[in-house]
């Protein structure tokens, strides 16, 4: 049994890094030499998250609650901005101290407490990976219509209480074998050139779609552009505006809890800032235009409203089935079904790998992580989203309820009480007397602050999901509309009120050197900490177990004593200086 546990257990990296019960290669701060992603990564990381097939067509959710083409904008717009702004704010720690989510969430909720984030984090990410490898699957399907009439004409072979067709299986069954591979070949820090070049064509493409569809229609963009009033007034109209914005808001929830997991590997401390700034209040806001714009032009040439961008390239090809008509849809799926496998690794299967390789770190890493997303993404069945009678893009944005308040008590942890100093071996500890520990491993203040924001918009969402579930509580069904705006306060002020009452231990605290090697020189001189070559080298085995040491120094153990908590070394004996 040993030494199946043993085989089971995760490897050590090239660097040595220690594999313990809370840290693995994935978890700790990352080296400089593991940090690439400039301005244009993250520019491509907001287009990717922005350019994804179920991106385009969110703005007919919000032409759904009434409001005008002039007005639907205006919200993308502020929503832009709220997520332009909490996204900078929440992926701070990664630029600063270069840990992800799933390490930050032992500060926020307690290093027993952080497994019900990290749980919520991963099901979000699992569910939506589910949702677009079957998105990307139908446009590979579109690729492949271009190159064969037989393919787009084949003819279905399963009855008819299966819930896909024979073409929509053989599309996500490939798209599969494509990204999964993907995801464990590659690294985050050698992807942005991945990311720069799928964004970009997948950009071009969506302009492409956009443009083309205006032209068949004679160079008329369609009577829906022209729908400049609101079909709701009053009182009505205020709500269906927030419900707007929440709904806009939780599209990119998933984008912005993310964040810590890859502006950790920012080349600087702020990289993270301008590429936000161009990725996600530009580009990205021109995205949902694009997609109204789309569907009008094709409302008014064929009678149809569509929105799905295969659903476009697919009518298409049915119309005019012509070699010019074929090679623009086949370039143009080609780019966009590359944009989504980009997408889907990035903001999905390594985010889910990071989160499950916090909850077992000796086990799961993120290659593990990207396998076991897989195998759960067929017990998901995202078929029963797209081809049954479900609220799924309602109830998905909707899950701004249960992120909103993490993502505001992350804020003002990090910024407010904290001051974006942190004590990185403190994360790494189950020791009661780590800083971070709380109360029996829980941090009550976060915990409540959560509960207390969460809870007015379950009966809401509930609701959303399944109408047949009633619900007569007007303040609930508003709070609900508001729950991006109303969980967001809640969340950051109380928490901010509870931690004034009640003080966390350790604010301002750091650790005396760079144990972990994760800062630079210029990083180590602005926190006012040692450099890790000036750390004694026994102290330094104790958080990094560096087999090279014990060599180095003409000795034949095995390493530091897994079971001798790095927390109980004398903090007088961390340095040699």
């Amino acid at each position: 049994m040993s030494a199946i546990v043993n085989f089971l257990k995760v490897k050590e990296d090239k660097d040595h890094v220690r594999v313990t019960a809370l840290q693995n290669p994935d978890l700790i701060p990352l080296p400089p030499a593991r940090r690439t992603w400039n301005w244009w990564g993250f520019t491509a990381y907001w287009l990717l998250n922005n350019m994804s097939l179920s991106a385009f067509t969110s703005a007919s959710a919000i032409l759904g609650y009434g409001l005008s083409v002039p007005l639907t904008m205006a919200v993308v717009l502020i929503g832009n901005f709220l997520i332009l702004v909490h996204t900078i704010l929440n992926g701070q720690p990664g630029g600063d101290h270069h840990i992800s989510f799933t390490t930050y969430s032992r500060i926020m909720f307690g290093t027993w407490g952080c497994y019900l984030a990290i749980m919520i984090r991963s099901a979000l990410a699992v569910v939506w990976y589910s949702s677009q490898a079957w998105l990307g699957g139908l446009m590979i399907n579109t690729t492949l219509s271009c190159l064969s009439h037989h393919y787009m004409t084949w003819e279905n072979t399963f009855p008819d209480s299966v819930p896909f067709t024979s073409k929509e299986l053989v599309g996500f069954c490939l798209f599969q074998i494509i990204i999964v591979p993907l995801g464990l070949i590659k690294k985050p820090q050698n992807f942005r050139v991945y990311m720069g070049v799928s964004s970009f064509f997948g950009y071009m493409a969506l302009i492409g779609i956009c443009v083309a569809a205006v032209k068949d229609n004679g160079g008329n963009a369609g009577t829906l552009m022209k729908a400049t009033s609101n079909s709701v007034h009053g009182s009505a109209f205020s709500w269906a505006f927030l419900r707007s914005l929440s709904a806009w808001y939780g599209t990119s929830c998933a984008g912005i809890i993310n964040k810590p997991d890859f502006v950790r590997f920012s080349s600087t401390r702020y990289s993270q800032v301008l590429g936000s700034i161009i990725g996600k209040m530009f580009l990205a806001s021109l995205v949902p235009f694009m997609g109204i714009v789309t569907a009008s032009a094709m409302e008014a040439k064929w009678g149809v409203t569509v929105w799905k961008l295969n659903s476009v390239l697919d009518y298409w090809l049915q119309e005019y089935y012509t070699p010019k008509v074929r090679a623009g849809a086949f370039f143009a799926s080609v780019a966009l079904a590359g944009g989504q496998i980009c997408f889907s690794v990035v903001g999905n299967l390594w985010s889910f790998g990071i989160d499950w390789s916090g909850m077992l770190p000796r086990f799961i890493d993120i290659r593990r992580g990207v396998c076991i997303a897989a195998v759960l993404c067929w017990v998901i069945q995202p078929w029963t989203m797209y081809n049954t009678n479900t609220n799924f893009g309602t109830v998905m944005s909707g899950f701004s309820v249960f992120v909103s308040p993490m993502i505001a008590i992350l804020i003002c942890d990090y910024w407010v009480i904290r001051g974006r100093k942190l004590k990185l071996t403190d994360l790494y500890t189950n020791s009661p007397r780590g800083i971070y520990y709380g109360w029996k491993g829980f941090n009550v203040q976060a915990l409540v602050s959560f509960f207390v924001a969460l809870s007015p918009g379950l009966p809401g969402l509930i609701n959303e999901a399944n109408p047949d579930v009633p619900l007569n509580n007007q303040g609930m069904i508003h709070y609900y509309y508001g729950n991006t705006l109303f969980g967001w306060i809640i969340g950051f002020f109380l928490y901010w009120g509870l931690c004034t009452i009640w003080k966390k231990p350790g604010l301002g605290d750091m650790d005396e050197a760079d144990y972990y090697g994760t800062y630079s020189n210029a990083d180590c001189e602005y926190w006012g900490v040692m450099r890790q070559d000036q750390v004694d080298r026994e102290i330094l085995a104790k958080y990094v177990a560096l087999e090279h040491i014990e060599a180095e120094n003409g000795t034949e153990t095995d390493g530091v004593d897994d079971s001798k908590d790095p927390y109980t070394v004398n903090v007088s004996e961390k340095s040699s200086v």
